[in-house]
């Protein structure tokens, strides 16, 4: 069982896993370079493998919808694995690794959701997580019968109420009466219950000023939006000031989000950035920044004042993720400088190639930022979250 250790000022690593052909590029070419997404094997051995060289954590995104036409052209996020029954497989292969995926929660009832994340709990004995998805596209919320895009706000509250019932339904050895603003039912959740007390690692996306109230009273990781550490060294200090308020300091950790690109040399790392930025699919980018844009409040804040090329590379060239290239001394370098400046507690990172043999230079890197002191395996803090 994973336990919460967040006082160790460990740097804590995991994989954005490729759970689409690509998932923050739009671009063809770069999905024609990577496996069959629908090869469980090809998963079963990402997972191994990454567990060996020491990553703590699995991360499945998730979406119900295409965002367009183009974006499932050029492979980008569609077709896309269904995160929960994806990870259970995952975890079934893997002893140490947790093993976040994502649920929308604006679709499901906290019964479903309960149910869902309590048997993941109990089949990776321990190690599962849940990242908390509120529907951002309005394509996606027309798919289960809303009209229109809910409100960013209403949908944080329905996501915090919702919630609140999980946790409730999760302790409970008898029936409760659970009345909310939106949810209101009666009932006791058959067995099992999770095995990770109080509860499973929560996490969420959101670092508008309604996701970051949502997430000091819900949740434990943040991941961060954009590629400014003193922006994401100032959002660690607001998320510590409000969960002080609400007794929780310390107990939330926000994580940045990372794209390395691993090459044998600088001008080879420079040469396959520059090749991903010439393959870009201009109107899958342009389709991926509108929806972004237009249904995550912070993104709509990061960009607002972006000339729309520098947006289409921004946005169609890695979601707005940090972006670190070079040989594995040059990436772990800047890693180092980046947690060290951003005060995050962790990466997230997100490979536009992701064969096994991509994934696996992340084991150089990791060599020497340990020998260097600035990253320790899993292992030595007991594979804690």
């Amino acid at each position: 069982m994973k336990t919460r250790n967040f006082s160790d000022d460990r740097m804590r690593l995991g994989l954005f896993w490729p759970s689409a052909r690509t998932m923050h590029w739009t671009s063809k070419a770069v999905a024609d370079r990577n496996p069959d997404v629908m090869d469980l094997a090809v998963h079963i051995e990402i997972a191994k493998l990454i567990e060996d060289i020491g990553l703590d954590y699995a991360f499945l995104a998730d979406r119900y919808s295409p965002y367009t036409p183009a974006s499932t052209r050029v492979g980008h996020q569609d077709p896309c694995i269904l995160a929960y029954l994806w990870g259970a497989a995952i975890a079934s292969h893997t002893r140490h690794i947790g093993i976040i995926t994502t649920i929308h929660t604006t679709y499901l009832h906290p019964a479903h959701v309960a149910r869902i994340g309590a048997n993941l709990d109990v089949m990776s004995a321990g190690r599962w997580g849940m990242n908390i998805v509120t529907g951002f596209t309005a394509n996606e919320q027309q798919l289960f019968g809303h009209e229109g895009l809910v409100d960013h706000t209403e949908r944080y509250a329905l996501a915090d109420e919702l919630i609140s019932a999980v946790k409730e339904l999760w302790r409970a050895d008898e029936d409760i009466e659970f009345a909310g603003e939106a949810l209101r039912f009666r009932g006791h959740l058959s067995g099992p219950r999770p095995v990770q007390q109080p509860w499973p690692l929560l996490v969420n996306a959101g670092a508008s000023p309604s996701g970051q109230r949502f997430a000091v009273r819900q949740c434990d990781y943040v991941f961060t939006v954009g590629n400014d550490a003193s922006q994401v060294s100032q959002l660690a200090g607001n998320l510590d000031e409000q969960a002080a308020e609400v007794d929780r300091k310390g107990e939330v950790l926000p994580m940045i989000s990372v794209m390395p690109l691993i090459r044998d040399s600088q001008a080879e790392a420079e040469d396959e950035m520059a090749w991903i930025s010439a393959n870009i699919d201009t109107e899958a980018a342009r389709a991926f920044a509108v929806s972004l844009t237009g249904g995550i409040k912070t993104y709509t804040e990061t960009y607002k004042d972006v000339d729309e090329a520098v947006l289409l590379d921004t946005i169609g060239n890695g979601a707005g993720l940090f972006r670190i290239a070079g040989t594995p001394e040059q990436v772990a370098e800047q890693m180092a400088d980046l947690y060290e400046n951003s005060k995050a507690g962790g990466m997230l990172l997100s490979f536009p190639f992701w064969s096994p043999s991509e994934i696996g230079r992340m084991g150089d890197v990791l060599a020497i930022l340990e020998k260097s002191g600035s990253w320790s395996h899993p292992k030595n803090a007991g594979w804690s979250w």
